[in-house]
């Protein structure tokens, strides 16, 4: 009975254990217009991919316009999507998807 009582009670502190370790690690993006950002980063979630929007040379630069521009194009292309993924350097593609 003790030996059961100790291997319930190291495997308690070892899945808290890791369970702290992986939320400390994890991020919330921020939402605008009702769609979740993720710059440079994927969600956990698992999620479906609706398609892509190619980002023009029209932008000046600033992360707002960018997103405003995406969102545009987000919500006439794929009005289902619930974020956009901007996952490269160089900003030129994001990705819309719907999380299942």
């Amino acid at each position: 009975m003790k030996k059961l009582t100790l291997i319930v009670a190291i495997s308690l502190i070892s899945f808290l254990t890791f369970a702290k370790i992986v939320t400390e690690h994890l991020a919330k993006p921020d939402e605008v217009e009702g769609y979740k950002i993720f710059l440079m980063s994927k969600p956990v979630d698992d999620y479906e991919k609706l398609g892509y929007l190619k980002i023009g040379m029209s932008w000046s630069g600033k992360p707002k316009e960018l997103i405003n521009t995406l969102l545009k194009k987000a919500k006439k292309d794929y009005p289902t999507g619930d974020a956009i993924l901007i996952s490269n350097i160089e900003m030129d593609e994001a990705m819309v998807i719907k999380f299942k």
